[in-house]
């Protein structure tokens, strides 16, 4: 066996290899997906490229680094009318960083490796971009060659700096990121109790109290917050019914709830750095155990749960935490401590859905930049980027037009050692709760919680199987 030959499992076969489907001025191309860092849109204007050789015709700012852009159409004989619209495909050769552009990204594709044939050979000493090619469907697509790219001559490319990008998750915990009067907080999933919709809540019976008023979940009536100074900040969450509350858990019989202007999104514990806050602020905000990195680069506070179950302040509000009497919680779902699991709760169009939120990678807001597809009878319905890699977007919200994505949300998904990303209508709640057996069949589970102020039953999904399905109606070879 060759040492391009796989172990086994394929019969001397060698591996397959997965690739990125392209157009460009009508002709069908294909990437080796390992070698796409990130798809974005072309935009409107290019920065200089202040090369001096005239190979590359503009550069592209992605998260304040200059990468060139090179269009290769010229290159492979190609008459482009115009580049009004299209993507640029971001290439990772080791260390090394070049843009190109293509009219479009139509898919994803796993090829067998034994299909991709020879087209051209070496002309005046110089490697052809396109050296191979294979048969997909009906169509011939012809394989760029990445290491002739960056060959060129005259061609010049941006160099990656410090650690690679696509470091190691941590996922054992995740945090919430809110907004709460123009402030970013994160709060550790693990203390989260559940999220209900800002409407549900009630007067308080003391309304000259630092509690705003109360609301109900499962069996019990939970005293809501929405005043930062509580937590060492400035500021309240926006009057009247909009936003939500998060409703966490300082001891078994006591509950405290915060009202938050929007959930921004759920990302894993580590994803970006925990950075430590500064002598002088962390004096200030005792509350507070660091500042949490998103992807956008914008920091969020985290809450140190230990130090907001000592505040005696805290504590005296969630003590005022009290059972209704009411039947809503003697049911199956009903938590109990040290038995219960924390899931994400989500509407998929046709109905909810729920997820143990140790599953989910991350969720995210429908990016704008997302690269839409177009492969007919499929549920691909766009490629965006995660950790410097292309993201396949399966639509699971029954809307399969890009269009209409505002206000989705992404559930980023390993499936197979990769990820993908569920696109649901939007999410609903986390709730912490003990799933149940469905009735009359040994198989799956639903659990209890509640959603716009109602008592549901939500059937969990496992999202690796609905990638899996969703995945399978690409006709991937």
């Amino acid at each position: 066996m060759t040492d391009h030959e796989t172990e086994s499992g394929t019969g001397g076969r060698r591996a397959p290899i997965d690739v990125g489907l392209m157009r460009l001025c009508g002709y069908d191309l294909a990437i080796r997906a390992d070698s796409i860092r990130e798809v974005v849109p072309l935009p409107d204007t290019l920065h200089a490229d202040f090369s001096g050789t005239g190979a590359c015709f503009g550069t592209i700012m992605i998260r304040g680094r200059a990468i060139p852009v090179l269009d290769i159409a010229g290159h492979l004989g190609f008459a482009r009318p115009s580049r009004a619209t299209g993507v640029v495909v971001v290439l990772r050769e080791g260390d090394r960083l070049l843009g190109l552009v293509m009219d479009m990204v139509s898919g994803l594709a796993r090829i067998a490796a034994d299909d991709v044939q020879p087209l051209t050979g070496v002309a005046d000493g110089q490697r052809s971009l396109v050296a191979s090619g294979f048969l997909h469907g009906q169509a011939l697509f012809g394989l760029i060659d990445q290491a002739a790219i960056f060959t060129l001559p005259g061609v010049t490319h941006a160099v990656e700096v410090g650690k690679d990008e696509r470091r190691t998750v941590d996922v054992r915990g995740a945090v919430v990121l809110v907004s709460v009067a123009d402030t970013q907080i994160a709060i550790d999933t693990g203390f989260v109790v559940a999220t209900v919709p800002g409407d549900t809540i009630m007067p308080s019976p003391e309304p000259a109290g630092p509690w705003m008023g109360v609301v109900r979940y499962l069996d019990r009536e939970v005293p809501v917050i929405d005043d930062l100074a509580l937590l060492g900040l400035t500021g309240r969450a926006a009057e009247g019914a909009r936003g939500a509350v998060v409703i966490v858990q300082l001891a078994e019989d006591r509950m405290l709830g915060l009202k938050i202007d929007r959930i921004r999104r759920i990302l894993p514990l580590g994803f970006g750095s925990l950075h430590p806050l500064s002598r002088e602020l962390g004096g200030q905000l005792p509350l507070f155990r660091g500042a949490v990195v998103d992807h956008e680069a914008r920091q969020s506070l985290m809450l140190d749960h230990d130090a907001v179950r000592e505040c005696a302040v805290l504590r005296t509000i969630a003590a005022l935490t009290r059972r209704t009497g009411k039947t809503i919680a003697d049911r199956p779902g009903e938590t109990h401590a040290g038995s219960s699991q924390a899931y994400v709760v989500f509407r998929t169009g046709a109905g909810h859905g729920a997820a143990s939120l140790a599953s989910v990678k991350q969720i995210v807001p429908f990016p704008v930049d997302a690269a839409p597809t177009r492969l007919a009878g499929s549920t691909l319905c766009a490629i965006a980027s995660y950790d410097g890699a292309p993201l396949p977007l399966f639509d699971f919200a029954d809307a399969p037009v890009v269009a209409g994505m505002a206000g989705r949300m992404i559930i980023v998904v390993e499936s197979d050692g990769a990820f993908n990303g569920l696109v649901v209508e939007k999410l609903e709640t986390v709730a912490r709760t003990v799933p149940q057996p469905r009735p009359g069949t040994s198989q799956g589970q639903f659990i209890h919680t509640q959603v716009d102020g109602q008592s549901v039953a939500v059937t969990v999904c496992d999202l690796a199987r609905q990638v899996r399905l969703l995945a399978g109606s690409m006709a991937i070879t």
